[in-house]
């Protein structure tokens, strides 16, 4: 072995150590199933729950879509379909759970789902 490299490796691993924080990052929290329980009960505790069930609608749908896309061909009129819903319980002007998000992505979202693809799914919820 080469000495240089491993004083080197040594002293950044107790560089480190000393750096690292308490608390685990929030990506590893929340795909771990154990600690995502506890979090969520300590969010719909003490916060509000809207913007974690947020967070895990978008990334359960981006997954579950990403994974079915590789495998299979899908029907975008689906996926729509799941986007919809998802922008109606958290994002639309009459959402039953709303997520507060900066002006810019709110009036981002709204024109993106006001566009002609989404009309039919529009009218069809307001019927």
């Amino acid at each position: 072995s080469y000495l240089p490299l491993i004083i080197a490796k040594r002293e950044s691993e107790e560089i480190n150590k000393k750096q690292q924080n308490r608390y685990p990052a929030l990506y590893d929290v929340l795909v771990y199933r154990p600690t995502l329980i506890r979090f969520y009960e300590h969010v719909y505790s003490e916060w509000s729950p809207e913007n974690l069930l947020f967070y895990l609608s978008a990334t359960s749908f981006e997954i579950d879509w990403t994974e079915r896309a590789y495998k299979e061909e899908i029907a975008i009129k689906d996926v729509r379909l799941e986007a919809f819903a998802i922008f109606s319980m958290f994002l639309s002007l009459e959402a039953e759970k709303p997520v507060n998000l900066s002006s810019l992505t709110t009036h981002n979202i709204h024109q993106h789902f006001s566009s002609k693809h989404y009309e039919k799914l529009y009218q069809d919820t307001t019927k």
